[in-house]
């Protein structure tokens, strides 16, 4: 066993691991050594993506490197926004651009600014013209905000429904959708012009007696017009 590994084990157990992480090191270290991908892959297969990128991060950094040149382009998009961020930093430089700009693309908004703010300018520019102008100019406008402003860390993204809809309706269509936003807590009711005009927090689809989102809206809102009306009385 390599003096790196070792220590990575010695951190391992410091913080916790136990042997579980120490005897997956070895594996992994093995299959990535034998350039086994298909091995390596298998051993990966089934684990959260915070304990993949828990893994990552014990890895010595030529083991590291050599991870990401056999399996970069599978190494699921939501391992990139747990990775601690020297770490993160270190793999989105040995990743390629076509790689990266379709991992960013599998991400909310938010996460993926977070992934690429830290690139210079001349990578980003490269970046973004990889990705589909919609997609581009949503984060062009976020990383245009100043760092850890509500600008750049809010998401963009959002599910509007109109207020006629059913919860039944509603919830088909929310699995359904692939194409959804990955977390959200919201959703938003629009008119015709796609104005807002209220919203639904999906909590509140568990409501009894709840048929359609404006009911759920109006359960929401008239309660808290009756305390906002007696506060002012």
């Amino acid at each position: 066993m390599s003096e790196d590994l070792t220590k990575k084990h010695a951190e391992s157990a410091h913080l916790g691991y136990g042997p579980l992480i120490s005897e997956r090191l070895d594996e992994l270290a093995a299959f990535i050594r034998a350039g086994e991908k298909k091995q390596l892959m298998d051993a990966l297969d089934g684990l959260h993506e915070a304990d993949i990128a828990e893994t990552i991060t014990l890895l010595p950094s030529d083991l590291r490197a050599s991870f990401v040149d056999l399996v970069g382009a599978d190494i699921p998009a939501a391992v990139y926004t747990t990775l601690d961020d020297n770490i993160r930093d270190e793999v989105v430089g040995l990743i390629d651009m076509e790689t990266l700009a379709a991992t960013v693309q599998e991400l909310d908004s938010d996460d993926a600014v977070f992934v690429i703010e830290d690139l210079d300018e001349r990578e980003r520019a490269e970046l973004l013209e990889q990705i589909p102008s919609i997609d581009r100019l949503v984060l062009q406008r976020a990383l245009d905000f100043p760092e850890d402003s509500a600008g750049r860390l809010m998401q963009s993204e959002f599910v509007s429904l109109p207020p006629f809809w059913s919860v039944g309706q509603t919830i088909d269509y929310l699995r359904d959708t692939d194409a959804l936003p990955i977390r959200f807590l919201e959703i938003f009711i629009t008119d015709p012009t796609h104005t807002p005009t209220g919203g639904c927090i999906c909590q509140k689809f568990c409501v009894p007696n709840a048929r359609s989102l404006w009911k759920i809206w109006c359960m929401m809102i008239l309660p808290l017009s009756r305390q906002i009306w007696t506060a002012r009385m």
